[in-house]
C-alpha cells in the first residue's frame, strides 16, 4: 500500500453550520482517480489537528457521528487532563472570591486553601461528576494565598491575593452544571469545537492512502481520489522520556523502506536516522513529518500531530528542566521559620529558629547546606564541611561542628549525616510526600525520622509536602511527624527557598544587638552608659515623654517620680530592649511624709515584684493588665482599692475596702475574695482588714529607711501584698500567716513627690538568713 501526500476532492458541499454544538454525519467513500469507478474503503484515520485526539473509523463507505461542542474548559478535557480551573473572579479578591471547575469525569475531588507558610485553612472534599462546578471562597487573612486541587491522580495550583479579609475561613460548593461538559461528557475520547481543522486519510490496500483536511459545520460526504500503487509504507511511533519530557524517542515502523527523512515540526536540522531520539525545545505540540523512501526511489510521507507536555508539575517545581538547590529559609520576617516544632494540632509554635531567639545567627552551619534534586532522581547533599551538632545526638553538642568529626556521645560514627549522594522520590496527588533514600539521607534537619526523632542515620526518610511554589523564588514546606505515644504527639516544619536569581538570596543572618546599660543617679539627673553589644542604632525612653537616640546620653528629670528607662537597640539582623525602673528624688522620706491619706497600689506594671534581691524584678512582675481587666485565677482587679495608712501616734491601718486577692492563702481558687470569704479562709482571716502599729527608722549613711510594723489584734501586717513576710513567704495556709513573727520589716527604696503625686517604693527581704537574696517589692501612690 502506498500513500503520496494529495488532497481529496470535495465531493458535497457543505451543509448549514450547527452554531452552539450538537452532532453532524461525515460520510467517507472512495473512487478510482484513473477510471472514475466506486471503491470500496478499508477505514479511515481521522484527527483533530487543534487537539490532538484521534480515532479509526472501518467500513466500506463508514460513517462518523462528530459531536461539536463549544464547552469552555473542554479543550482541556480532550486530552490528558482530568479537570480544569477556571481563573478565579475576582482576583484579587477583598475577603471572598469564585472558583470554576471542570471535571471530566467522575470521582473523588479536593480543593484547599493554603496561606504563604503552607497552613492550610480552609479545605473541601467530595465526590464529583463530570461537568462544571462552582466554589465561593472566602479567607479571613489578607495576602498571598494558594488554591490547590486534586482528584488523586493530578494537582492543579493557582496563586490567590486576599486584599482584605472575610468574616471566616472556608470554601462552599454553591452547584453544578453537568451540560457545561457536553461532548467531553460521552465516553469516547474524540472532541470536536467548531473552527477545529481535521486531518483524513484513506486506507485502502493496493492504493496510496489520500489525505484532506477541513473544517466541517454541517453533514459532509467526502471522497477520496484514489491511486493505485503498491510498494513503501512510511509508518512511526514515538514515546516521551519518563524523566526529561522534552526527550522523545521515535520507532520507525515503516514497510519496505531503504532511506528515511525526518522533520520534527520544530525548526531543527533534518535527520535522516532511522529510530532518531530528539530533545524539543520546550513544551508544545508539533507536526513531525516521516519521509520513507524505498529503493526504487518510490516515497510515502506519514505526518503525525504530537503533543510534547510535562508528566509531572511536581517534579517541574522540585527539580526544574535538569537540577535545582534548595536552601533553608534566611528570613523569617513573614512569620515562617526555617524549622519549626509544634503539637500536632499546630495550635502553637514550640520552638523555631528565629522565633523569639536568635538561633539563625547561632546556626550558620544549617542555613549554608544544600539540598540538589535532580529529574532523574538524584538527591545530592552539600553540607559545606560544617554540620550543627545536636545535643543529645552529637559530642560535643550544640555548636556547630566541622563534617571531618561527626561523632556520637558514645563513639557512635554518624558521618552518613554528612555530604553524600542519596535519591529520592516524589508522589504526587492529594497527600504528596516527598522521600529522601539512601543511608544517612535527609531533608532538612537530620534529627527528625519517619514518626519520631532519631539519634542514628536512617535508610530513608519520608515527608510530607505541605506546599511547593514555583516562581522566581521557589519555596517548599514539608514536614514530619513525631509521635512519642498512641495518642499524642508533634510536628517538624521544613522551609526550603531556591531562588532561579542567585543575586536575590539573602545572606545568612548575623546576631541580633543584645541592648544592655548602666546608670547613676545624682539628683535629678540621670547619667547612662550604654554596654550593648553589637548595636548600631539606639533608642532611649525615659519614661516622662522625652527620648533620645544618643549613645550615651545624660538626662535631667523636670519633677520627681517613678519611671522606666527603657533602651531599644538595633542593627541588620534585629533588635532588642532593656528596661529599667527609677524612683527620681531628691526629697528624703520621713515619718511625717509617709503620714498623711492613704497609699495605694500603682496601677501599672512593675508596681507588684519578686526578685533576686531587693528592689529588684528579675523573678516575677505583676503585669498591669491583671490589675485592670484580669479574670480567673489573674483576678487582680480588686487589688489597687487597698488602702494603706500611717496614721498619728505611730498607728498602721490595713483595709480591703471589701474585697482582697487571694494568692492560695485564703483556700482555691486564686482571685478575688469578699471579706467574708477571707474571715472564713482560717490563717487566711489574719491578712483582713485590721490596725497595727509602725515604727519608722530613718535613712543613715547608706542604710535605708526601715518601716517596721508590729501586729495588731488577731492580724498580722504588710504592706502592697500579704505574700512576703521578713524571712519567708505566706505560701501555705497551714503555715502561721507571717510565719508566726509579731513584726514585719520593709526597707525604704525611695520616695518621690512630682507636685501632684507621692510614690512609696518599699521592700521587703524574704530570705530566710535575712541576706537579702530574694525579695518581694511594691510601688505605692497617693
Amino acid at each position: 500500500m502506498k500513500r503520496p501526500l494529495s488532497f481529496c476532492l470535495l465531493l458535497l458541499a457543505l451543509l448549514p453550520g450547527l452554531g452552539r454544538g450538537g452532532t453532524i454525519t461525515l460520510t467517507f467513500t472512495g473512487r478510482n482517480a484513473a477510471t472514475g469507478n466506486s471503491l470500496p474503503l478499508e477505514s479511515v484515520y481521522i484527527q483533530n489537528t487543534a487537539l490532538g485526539c484521534d480515532t479509526i473509523i472501518y467500513g466500506t463507505s463508514p460513517t462518523f457521528l462528530l459531536k461539536v461542542s463549544t464547552g469552555i474548559g473542554e479543550q482541556w478535557l480532550a486530552g490528558s487532563s482530568p479537570f480544569v480551573i477556571m481563573t478565579p473572579a475576582p482576583n484579587p479578591f477583598n475577603g471572598s472570591t469564585v472558583v470554576r471547575v471542570q471535571v471530566g469525569r467522575a470521582g473523588p475531588f479536593r480543593l484547599s486553601v493554603s496561606n504563604g507558610c503552607g497552613k492550610v485553612i480552609s479545605t473541601f472534599s467530595g465526590e464529583l461528576q463530570p461537568g462544571m462546578h462552582k466554589f465561593a471562597i472566602e479567607a479571613s487573612a489578607g495576602g498571598f494565598l494558594i488554591l490547590t486541587a486534586s482528584n488523586g491522580q493530578a494537582t492543579r495550583s493557582v496563586k490567590l491575593i486576599n486584599t482584605g479579609g472575610g468574616a471566616r475561613d472556608r470554601i462552599t460548593r454553591e452547584g453544578s452544571d453537568p451540560a457545561g461538559l457536553k461532548s467531553a461528557a460521552a465516553a469516547t475520547a474524540f472532541t470536536f469545537r467548531t473552527g477545529d481543522l481535521l486531518l483524513c486519510k484513506s486506507i485502502k490496500s493496493g492504493y496510496f492512502d489520500n489525505i484532506l483536511t477541513d473544517s466541517p459545520t454541517g453533514n459532509t460526504v467526502y471522497t477520496f481520489q484514489l491511486q493505485a500503487g503498491t510498494g513503501v509504507i512510511a509508518h512511526f511511533t514515538y514515546q516521551q522520556d519518563a524523566v526529561d519530557f522534552k526527550k522523545v524517542t521515535f520507532t520507525n515502523t515503516s514497510q519496505n523502506g531503504t532511506s528515511y527523512l525526518w522533520n520534527f515540526g520544530d525548526n531543527s536540522p533534518l535527520s535522516n536516522e532511522v529510530n532518531p531520539v530528539h530533545t524539543y525545545p520546550a513544551a508544545g505540540s508539533y507536526t513531525v513529518n516521516l519521509v520513507a523512501t524505498s529503493s526504487a526511489g518510490v516515497s510515502d510521507t506519514y505526518p503525525v500531530y504530537i503533543s510534547v507536555a510535562e508528566t509531572d508539575l511536581m517534579m517541574v517545581k522540585l527539580a526544574g528542566d535538569g537540577s535545582k538547590t534548595w536552601k533553608l529559609l534566611r528570613r523569617t520576617n513573614t512569620g515562617c521559620y526555617p524549622l519549626e516544632v509544634g503539637p500536632w494540632d499546630h495550635s502553637l509554635i514550640w520552638w523555631a529558629m528565629g522565633y523569639n531567639n536568635d538561633e539563625l545567627a547561632n546556626r550558620p552551619c544549617m542555613l549554608n547546606d544544600e539540598w540538589t534534586f535532580s529529574r532523574d532522581g538524584t538527591l545530592v547533599f552539600d553540607a559545606k564541611g560544617d554540620y550543627w551538632a545536636e545535643g543529645g545526638v552529637f559530642s560535643p553538642d550544640n555548636i556547630c561542628a566541622s563534617t571531618t568529626w561527626m561523632t556520637g556521645p558514645f563513639g557512635e560514627d554518624l558521618s552518613a549525616w554528612g555530604s553524600g549522594t542519596h535519591s529520592f522520590t516524589l508522589k504526587s496527588g492529594t497527600s504528596p510526600t516527598l522521600t529522601a533514600k539512601g543511608h544517612g539521607a535527609y531533608v532538612g534537619f537530620y534529627k527528625l525520622g519517619n514518626g519520631a526523632e532519631t539519634k542514628i542515620p536512617l535508610d530513608s526518610v519520608r515527608y510530607n509536602i505541605i506546599s511547593l511554589f514555583d516562581g522566581s523564588v521557589d519555596t517548599l514546606i514539608i514536614e514530619g511527624h513525631d509521635q512519642w505515644d498512641l495518642t499524642d504527639g508533634g510536628y517538624w516544619r521544613f522551609v526550603l527557598m531556591h531562588y532561579d536569581d542567585p543575586s536575590q538570596e539573602p545572606p545568612i543572618p548575623g546576631y541580633k544587638p543584645v541592648a544592655n546599660f548602666t546608670y547613676s543617679l545624682g539628683g535629678m539627673t540621670l547619667t547612662l552608659t550604654n554596654t550593648t553589644t553589637g548595636g548600631l542604632f539606639y533608642l532611649w525612653d525615659f519614661g516622662d515623654g522625652i527620648t533620645s537616640t544618643e549613645q550615651n546620653p545624660v538626662h535631667t528629670y523636670a519633677t520627681e517620680g517613678v519611671f522606666t528607662i527603657v533602651l531599644t537597640a538595633t542593627n541588620p539582623n534585629g533588635s532588642s530592649t532593656t528596661s529599667v525602673m527609677l524612683m527620681v528624688s531628691t526629697t528624703a522620706i520621713t515619718n511625717a511624709l509617709l503620714q498623711g491619706g492613704a497609699w495605694k497600689i500603682r496601677v501599672d506594671d512593675n508596681s507588684v515584684f519578686v526578685g533576686s534581691g531587693l528592689g529588684k524584678n528579675d523573678w516575677w512582675v505583676l503585669p498591669k493588665s491583671f490589675m485592670t481587666a484580669g479574670t480567673g485565677s489573674d483576678d487582680w482587679t480588686c487589688f489597687p482599692d487597698d488602702e494603706y495608712t500611717f496614721g498619728p501616734g505611730n498607728t498602721y491601718t490595713y483595709q480591703t475596702m471589701g474585697s482582697a486577692r487571694n494568692d492560695g492563702y485564703f483556700g482555691s481558687p486564686n482571685g478575688c475574695y469578699t471579706d467574708t470569704q477571707i474571715a472564713a479562709s482560717g490563717n487566711g482571716a489574719a491578712f483582713g482588714s485590721g490596725t497595727h502599729s509602725y515604727a519608722f527608722t530613718p535613712a543613715s549613711g547608706t542604710n535605708r529607711a526601715v518601716i517596721t510594723l508590729t501586729n495588731g489584734p488577731a492580724r498580722a501586717a504588710f504592706i502592697g501584698f500579704y505574700k512576703g513576710y521578713y524571712g519567708g513567704e505566706n505560701a501555705n495556709s497551714l503555715d502561721p500567716p507571717n510565719g508566726g513573727l509579731p513584726t514585719n520589716k520593709y526597707e525604704v527604696i525611695g520616695y518621690a513627690n512630682s507636685g501632684t503625686r507621692e510614690y512609696l517604693f518599699v521592700s521587703v527581704d524574704i530570705s530566710s538568713a535575712h541576706d537579702g537574696s530574694a525579695a518581694w517589692s511594691a510601688i505605692l501612690e497617693r
